[in-house]
């Protein structure tokens, strides 16, 4: 094929461009018959979709010199499969599902059409079913009287042309997004776009745990939200209402308990009527079951880990769980270290200990890792306070400070110590290295023949 194929008319491509919506134009500007030549090059069927994803074998330096366009772009364009999960695909940087494209039709914006007459990539999300541009709700069908034809991808030569009546889809008429819901569905575009300075934008707007997710996962997440809010809301027919062109309320609600997570996802468990069954993660666990990239997926569990209450609400039942993530209460800290449970609450306060916490049915409850607590526990043991030394060299609070001042000692250089006890600490280590050469130099100057004596 790319051998007998000739485009003598190169056409630049658009940085926020479809693929599909490019190969039209070229098709347009080179007078070919239709878009089917290029679409057969790139192995997609008739409507315009990857049946036959571009593998490492096929020839992209050849396209890209046949179309003009950069080898590293036009590998960018292609989705390819991940290596861990083959049934995700990468593509202008996101990891997806096929699924998660709008794949049975054209869907275009007429105002953004006016501007420029080309297919946006985001047109083709299925979670993106408005242009961030004008605001309006996409149309996959010709408004034209006699028509209402489903806008396809191969016959025409156009992205603003009806293929079947020819209409001028400039001029067709469409809805637009309410202004109160602009504020959720631009955090999506901003994730979605191919804009770097966007992308950061949106990251900005979401929680730390978020920031490193792959900008897929993150609109899989919103996808997953809307779902979990429609299905808590009692909405049926979930599936026909993401693939739906109707008003993109899904998205919207998905959006924004996407921007406010992880609290978002907190008040919904809280209005569950009945928060002993937890309904709230046994719906996020099904959805988990349905076409997700793994990265999706193994975030979703670490997150239903985290924020699921914990089911045995007994004593017993809640110290098994505590012996099985290894963790300690408050009252087995303070045990461990040997100090009162206020002082364990200055740790915490000061930062020398950072609660997990987890939540129980009735209540939060605070659990300590142990082998923090054990590490702590160290630090704490080699100290010695200066009330100690006191009693040992008999020397006075002002000249530990001087010692400490020439840098013959240290105070204790963790703030646990220093918020766990009111005494002042130097390191005990430290100390008895000091004592030793301390013992040392008086020994040896008061020897017979030493020029020095020690005043006492």
């Amino acid at each position: 094929m790319t051998q007998s194929l000739r485009v003598p008319v190169k056409v630049q491509f658009l940085d926020d461009e479809s693929l599909q919506g490019y190969l039209i134009r070229v098709a347009q500007e080179n007078m070919f018959p239709s878009a089917n030549v290029l679409h057969e090059l790139f192995g997609m069927d008739s409507k315009g979709l990857f049946t036959k994803m571009v593998d490492a074998s096929r020839n992209t330096l050849e396209i890209s010199r046949l179309l003009g366009v950069p080898e590293t772009r036009l590998i960018d364009l292609l989705p390819r499969p991940l290596e861990d999960d083959p049934s995700t695909f990468l593509t202008r940087g996101m990891e997806l599902k096929q699924h998660f494209f709008a794949r049975s039709f054209r869907r275009i914006s007429p105002k953004s059409l006016q501007i420029s007459p080309h297919h946006r990539f985001s047109w083709q999300l299925a979670d993106v079913s408005y242009c961030r541009e004008s605001w309006q709700i996409l149309i996959d069908k010709c408004p034209a009287a006699g028509c209402g034809a489903h806008l396809g991808w191969s016959s025409t030569l156009g992205i603003h042309i009806c293929e079947r009546c020819g209409y001028d889809l400039r001029n067709a008429p469409a809805s637009e997004v309410r202004s109160e819901d602009r504020g959720p569905l631009q955090l999506v575009a901003d994730i979605v776009s191919n804009d770097e300075l966007q992308n950061k934008r949106a990251l900005l707007q979401l929680h730390p745990s978020l920031q490193h997710l792959n900008r897929g996962t993150l609109l899989q997440l919103v996808n997953v939200f809307g779902r979990l809010h429609a299905s808590m809301s009692g909405i049926q027919n979930i599936k026909s209402l993401k693939y739906s062109l109707d008003y993109p309320d899904l998205t919207v609600a998905g959006a924004r308990i996407l921007r406010a997570y992880p609290a978002s996802i907190v008040e919904i468990a809280e209005r569950d009527p009945d928060p002993c069954s937890m309904t709230v993660f046994a719906r996020l666990t099904e959805i988990c079951k349905t076409g997700l990239s793994q990265q999706t997926i193994a975030f979703l569990r670490q997150m239903i880990a985290e924020i699921r209450p914990i089911a045995r609400s007994t004593v017993r039942g809640l110290a098994l769980v505590r012996q099985e993530r290894d963790r300690m209460t408050l009252r087995d800290v303070a045990t461990e270290l040997r100090i009162e449970n206020s002082a364990v609450r200055r740790l915490v306060k000061v930062g020398a200990l950072r609660p997990e916490h987890i939540r129980g049915k009735k209540r939060e409850i605070d659990w300590f890792d142990r082998q923090q607590v054990l590490q702590l526990g160290a630090a704490m043991r080699d100290r010695i306070a200066t009330d100690e030394i006191h009693s040992l060299l008999r020397l006075p609070s002002t000249a530990v400070e001087q010692l400490v001042m020439d840098g013959s000692l240290r105070w204790h250089p963790s703030p646990g110590v220093s918020a766990a006890f009111t005494t002042p600490c130097l390191l005990k280590s430290e100390f008895q290295e000091f004592q030793q050469r301390l013992q040392e130099t008086i020994t040896h100057q008061g020897l017979p023949g030493s020029s020095r004596m020690t005043l006492s």
